[in-house]
């Protein structure tokens, strides 16, 4: 399934990148809620480029 996320650029050069994803469903219909992840690497890939992710960060506090 695919969602739409933002990939937000670091406020310093030596600061990672950072995956937000909103809050989607899968297609089994199971709800997920917004994640964000640290950007870990970045490699070529076949439709552009290809990152990999870290553990996902912990939900913002409520």
């Amino acid at each position: 399934m695919r969602t739409p996320a933002e990939l937000l650029a670091p406020v310093r050069p030596d600061e990672p990148w950072l995956l937000s994803a909103g809050a989607h469903r899968t297609a089994a219909g199971t709800a997920l809620p917004a994640r964000s992840w640290l950007v870990t690497r970045v490699t070529p890939g076949e439709d552009g480029t290809d990152p990999r992710l870290g553990e996902p960060l912990p939900p913002p506090a409520s």
